[in-house]
C-alpha cells in the first residue's frame, strides 16, 4: 500500500472514531460532561478532517503521475545545452494572464494581475524505440512583469491553459503591451525525445503568439514535474 493510501486511510480512521466519540458522549452524557471537553473533541475532529482532505488531495495528485520509473529533463539542462541561442524562456504553453484573484479591494481588482508563466521545470518520460515530439513555446524575452507592474503583479506557479484562459490572458496581453511595454509573445518549437535523449528544434521562420496552448500529450505540471504522457502508454 502506498504511503499516501496509508495517510488516508489512517485520517478516515481518526475522523470517524473522534466522530462516534462526541456523539455517544452528547447522546449518553449530554450536559453533564465538561463543555471543555466537548471543544477539545470538535478541535481533533475539525483538524483530522482537514488532515484527511489534504492526504486525499495529495493521493489524487499523486495517483496523475506514472508510477513506472523513468528518465527526466529540465528546462536548465535545455538551457545551457542551447547556450548559444537566444533561449531566455522555455513554456508549456503562452502566459496565462488574469485579474489577480486574492486580490479583493474593491476596483484594485481590475488593475492587479497574475501573471502564470507555465515555465518548463522538469519534463518527465519514459524511454521509447520511436520518436515522440511535443510543441512548446520559447522567447527571446523574459519580460521583468514584477518590475514593470510594480504593486500590480503577483506571480503564480502554473494555470491550466484551457481555451477560455487563452482568451482572457490574449485580452489582458494586448493591452499589457499597449499600457506598459510588455512583450510576452512566444514562439512555437519542437521537443524531440528518442530513447533516452531530447533535442529541441526551433524553426526560424516561426511566428510569435499571443496564445499558445499546451501540448494535449503533455500533462499538467504537478510540483514542478509534467509528464510526456504518451511514452508511459504500452507500445509506445
Amino acid at each position: 500500500m502506498r504511503r499516501h493510501d496509508r495517510a488516508v486511510l489512517v485520517g478516515m480512521a481518526v475522523v470517524i472514531a473522534s466522530a462516534m466519540i462526541l456523539i455517544a458522549l452528547v447522546v449518553l452524557l449530554g450536559t453533564s460532561v465538561p463543555e471543555a471537553i466537548y471543544v477539545i473533541l470538535g478541535i481533533v475532529l475539525f483538524t483530522a478532517v482537514i488532515v484527511t482532505l489534504e492526504d486525499v488531495y495529495e493521493d489524487l495528485r499523486q495517483r496523475r503521475l506514472p508510477a513506472e520509473p523513468g528518465l527526466m529533463v529540465t528546462g536548465a539542462m535545455i538551457g545551457r545545452a542551447y547556450a548559444g541561442l537566444p533561449l531566455r524562456r522555455l513554456a508549456l504553453s503562452t502566459p496565462i494572464i488574469t485579474h489577480d484573484p486574492f486580490n479583493t479591494d474593491g476596483f484594485d481588482y481590475f488593475t492587479h494581475y497574475q501573471v502564470c508563466t507555465n515555465d518548463v521545470f522538469i519534463l518527465r518520460f519514459a524511454p521509447t524505440m520511436r520518436i515522440h515530439r511535443y510543441v512548446l513555446y520559447w522567447s527571446e524575452h523574459d519580460p521583468d512583469w514584477t518590475d514593470a507592474l510594480p504593486g500590480r503583479c503577483r506571480m503564480g506557479d502554473y494555470a491550466k491553459p484551457t481555451p477560455r484562459a487563452l482568451r482572457l490572458s490574449q485580452r489582458f496581453m494586448r493591452r499589457l503591451a499597449c499600457n506598459r511595454n510588455i512583450d510576452s509573445r512566444m514562439r512555437p518549437c519542437m521537443l524531440e525525445v528518442y530513447g533516452n535523449r531530447a533535442r529541441l528544434v526551433l524553426p526560424s521562420n516561426a511566428p510569435e503568439l499571443e496564445t499558445g496552448a499546451q501540448d494535449p500529450n503533455i500533462g499538467p505540471r504537478i510540483d514542478g514535474v509534467a509528464v510526456l504522457a504518451d511514452t508511459f502508454r504500452h507500445g509506445s
